[in-house]
């Protein structure tokens, strides 16, 4: 697995509203993609995973459908939009693409 970005890059949103998360990485072309996750930095706590479909789509195995993935992991960007934002979400994240 391997740690995307080691850059932070704050992100700020209005409560209620919407935000994008960005993550950008360098895709392997001689390994398959597994999951994309998205973490609190403090805590370590997965907030949201997605895993790959037959289809080429992604769905998410875990965490609330406040979070999309909007960028496509095979071209290297993990980023996410989180909806309905509360105080709650502001945190810092970790973005971790495992293969």
């Amino acid at each position: 697995s391997s740690a995307a970005g080691g850059n932070d890059l704050v992100v700020s949103g209005t409560e209620g509203a919407s935000v994008t998360l960005p993550c950008t990485f360098i895709p392997s072309n001689s390994h398959t993609l597994t999951t994309v996750s998205w973490m609190r930095k403090e805590t370590y706590e997965r907030v949201v995973t997605f895993t790959p479909q037959p289809n080429g789509l992604w769905t998410t195995v875990n965490g609330e459908n406040r979070y999309e993935l909007i960028g496509n992991p095979k071209e290297g960007n993990a980023s996410i939009r989180i909806k309905q934002l509360s105080m709650n979400d502001s945190h810092t994240y970790l973005c971790l693409v495992e293969y």
